[in-house]
């Protein structure tokens, strides 16, 4: 809650002194009920990138990842 109480502290001076705590508290039980939209700013140019590589590369990684579990499923 202290990241958030200093946050609501930064932003524009809506609320009293006294009332930021309370400002922190509310936003806190928000994101705990409700959670944070994901920004997938990782995933989107992840698959966009894998659409491009060439198939052999896409082959010899499944190859690998065949032999890697199997060598794990046998240990």
């Amino acid at each position: 809650m202290n990241k958030l109480l200093t946050w609501s502290k930064q932003k524009t001076g809506k609320f009293r002194r006294k009332d930021q705590k309370a400002q922190a508290f509310m936003i806190q039980n928000i994101v705990y009920n409700y959670g944070i939209k994901p920004t997938e700013f990782f995933t989107k140019p992840f698959e966009e990138a894998f659409k491009t590589l060439p198939d052999e590369l896409i082959e010899a990684y499944a190859l690998d990842v065949e032999s890697f579990i199997e060598f794990v499923i046998k240990e």
